[in-house]
């Protein structure tokens, strides 16, 4: 049986393909995807349903994981099946099969396009009915190539989760997230100079920290630091091109805690 949020409400019914775990990666906890796509639809009432593709995948591989997607867009019926999309999830037989013999609209959400355009999205992007993308760029080159229903989205926060916490300041600087690129210099440089700067995340010597743990560090700092490198395709770095940026998330869950600065350092890196 399928697991129905909110079933009986008047909303258009959402079958939604994402993360379970961050980054797929069991024990991490809750994905990205999971927190601010799902639990959004869930608490604004949609009727939806979580098809998890990480697990689907680990529980009955990648091929009965295609006939599992279709079977539950026929039982469940969903106005959309909207997909936020991360590698090569579901064949593009699928993804036709479920628009053009169910009738169901598919929908990808297509999140670093600003640096996966060329070798990936715009060949992943083909079989869906509709494209969201983050990136301007992106969304005029969808076009260009002849991608017809494009739409330009941007990241957000779920404000059911990402709330103000009646905490006092305990940190003078903070950033979380991973070391990617030159973030680690950032934070030496910034210490150097005095900063008292607390970090948190998966390969920093002080670690990981659950949702609620982020959220709460979120209000309990001053000033919360969104370096905002991202990766960016190698061949722009090679031909001496400047990377493109996007905003991301952390410029939403910020200000969403109740914060009035989320202060963005621009950095560059090929690492994701």
């Amino acid at each position: 049986m399928l697991d129905v949020k909110n079933q009986g409400s008047s909303r258009p019914p959402i079958l939604y393909a994402g993360l379970g775990s961050d980054y797929g990666r069991p024990g991490l906890g809750l994905g990205y995807d999971t927190v601010h796509f799902y639990y959004s639809l869930v608490a604004g009432g949609y009727p939806v349903v979580h098809f998890p593709y990480d697990g689907a995948r680990a529980d009955l591989g990648h091929e009965r994981m295609q006939s599992a997607l279709r079977l539950a867009c026929m039982l469940f019926r969903p106005s959309i099946l909207l997909h936020a999309i991360f590698t090569d999830e579901f064949h593009a037989e699928t993804i036709r099969a479920i628009s053009s013999e169910l009738g169901i609209p598919t929908v990808a959400f297509f999140s670093d396009d600003h640096w996966r355009f060329d070798d990936f999205s715009r060949f992943a992007a083909r079989p869906y009915d509709w494209i969201c993308t983050t990136s301007a760029d992106a969304a005029r080159r969808y076009e260009e190539l002849g991608f017809a229903n494009v739409i330009r989205s941007q990241w957000g926060a779920n404000h059911f989760f990402f709330r103000p916490m009646s905490c006092g300041y305990e940190y003078d600087v903070s950033f979380i997230g991973q070391p990617h690129g030159c973030r680690r210099e950032v934070v030496r440089r910034l210490r150097e100079r005095g900063v008292r700067i607390a970090v948190r995340g998966r390969g920093w010597k002080e670690g990981r920290i659950g949702l609620s743990e982020m959220i709460r560090m979120f209000s309990a700092s001053r000033i919360n630091l969104n370096l905002s490198n991202a990766s960016v395709s190698e061949s722009l770095e090679k031909d001496g091109e400047r990377p493109l940026l996007q905003i991301k998330g952390r410029d939403f869950e910020v200000p969403a805690c109740g914060k009035s600065r989320s202060t963005a350092i621009p950095t560059t890196s090929s690492k994701r």
